[in-house]
């Protein structure tokens, strides 16, 4: 059934061409299309539909253009095949899928970390929609490229087990949850760093981890020429961040130095995506993972980490918190320093 709803070295990747197709669209067993389509036609899940793709905007239905409307109304409900006239890699459709992924992004962080619809439909859906995002590639053209790749970057999106654990490595023990992430770029230094907001059953509140350090070209990466006609292109860039100053809540709390050394596409000015090996940080070693990050100003990520600092816990954190522990009246410096030991050997993984 159909329902409506730091300037770094840098290369650029071509996006293929738009183009206009038609594609056999079939019902299924239980009679339904396995489609979820937006009020603009824009495919945002499908299943069982072979020659159809997320991202593709339906505008016409068995040769007759939609002109507009909606297509679950040109839709014969006793027919059982149909022949759907696509718009396939076209920009149109960035915005709205943009907006979709931090719809479902936003489910992420849920106040329960293990909450199914992470590792099930939604993160199912965001792969999607990122995959469409990067077949339609939104090209990046400011006055100087280093004004679009800085910045302050929120997580929307990771498809392994790092975004739950958190980069800080101060979300490692019981009962702790990263509630909110963030990366900044910056020409100044620290030229890097990755903020997380943690719920603490401990501290019975939520606390600030910062790594600080820096961002540099990781190897030789040729750039292709640039291509002719309507392709557009956008920067990838191959980075290595090293950081080596952990900070909570502003207190320093460690200076072992953890090197990441990740690759990035954006999509977009507002849009990155980050591909990384987990190399052993809790998912199997040599796991490929992918992030999605969305840019916000600083005063808007200064704002949230202010709020979120300020809420009272919830999920599983508020449940262990809840239970009580026996060293929950320890000093947090003292605390975190007798699990520097545990907290080093996690480190040494983390993706």
């Amino acid at each position: 059934r159909l329902r409506a709803r730091t300037r770094v070295g840098s290369r650029c990747v071509a996006s293929a061409a738009p183009e206009e197709l038609t594609v056999t669209v079939r019902r299924g067993a239980g009679g339904g299309l396995g489609l979820e389509v937006s009020n603009a036609n824009l495919v945002l899940l499908q299943a069982g539909q072979p020659d159809l793709r997320v991202g593709d905007i339906i505008v016409g239905v068995n040769g007759t253009p939609l002109a507009g409307g909606y297509v679950g109304k040109a839709l014969d409900p006793a027919a059982s095949e149909y022949a759907f006239t696509v718009s396939r890699r076209s920009a149109e459709a960035a915005p709205e899928l943009e907006a979709a992924l931090r719809g479902f992004g936003a489910k992420l962080f849920s106040p329960n970390l293990d909450a199914p619809e992470v590792d099930g439909a939604t993160r199912a859906r965001v792969e999607g929609v990122l995959a469409a995002l990067e077949a339609i590639g939104t090209a990046i053209a400011p006055a100087q490229p280093s004004d679009a790749l800085l910045g302050f970057w929120k997580l929307l999106f990771a498809s392994g087990r790092s975004a739950a654990r958190g980069l800080t490595g101060m979300a490692q023990g019981a009962g702790c949850e990263v509630v909110a992430h963030w990366q900044a770029l910056s020409a100044a230094k620290p030229t890097a760093q990755i903020v997380e907001v943690i719920a603490d059953p401990l501290l019975r509140r939520h606390a600030v981890a910062a790594l600080k350090g820096s961002a540099a070209p990781a190897g030789a990466d040729a750039a292709p020429a640039a291509p002719d006609g309507t392709d557009t292109v956008r920067p990838v860039c191959v980075t290595l961040e090293t950081y080596q100053r952990l900070e909570l809540d502003g207190a320093p709390m460690s200076e072992s130095t953890l090197a990441l050394p990740r690759t990035t596409t954006y999509l977009s000015a507002a849009l990155r995506v980050v591909r990384f090996d987990s190399a052993g940080g809790g998912d199997a070693a040599g796991t490929a993972e992918v992030a999605a990050y969305w840019k916000t100003t600083p005063e808007e990520a200064s704002a949230e980490i202010k709020r979120l600092a300020a809420e009272p816990l919830g999920g599983s954190a508020a449940a262990a918190a809840d239970g009580g522990n026996s060293d929950d009246e320890m000093p947090l410096w003292e605390r975190r320093r007798r699990e520097d030991a545990q907290y080093d050997a996690d480190a040494s993984g983390i993706p």
